[in-house]
């Protein structure tokens, strides 16, 4: 539900003409770097991402559908990826 709320917010700013929906980025912090590579896969009107502290919850098992792992390889868009 994340990723739809956030694919309309995409389209909700390509109906506004103040705004330009060709350089949109992302940016993640903890869990939201986490969920970044699903967005990312899915929402190629991303223009870059930059992911700070990034890491993945090995304490789970999430179904496959929703298993960051899988979207790993389908990421496209630029990333620059922040860690310490």
């Amino acid at each position: 539900m994340w990723v739809k709320d956030f694919r309309r917010t995409i389209d909700y700013l390509e109906s506004r003409d103040d705004m330009s929906a060709k350089s949109v980025g992302l940016i993640g912090y903890s869990w939201g770097s986490e969920m970044a590579p699903i967005a990312l896969s899915v929402e190629p009107r991303v223009a870059a991402a930059v992911l700070n502290v990034a890491g993945i919850w090995m304490n789970s098992t999430p179904l496959p559908e929703a298993d960051t792992y899988n979207y790993l390889t389908h990421v496209r868009t630029p990333t620059l990826l922040l860690s310490g």
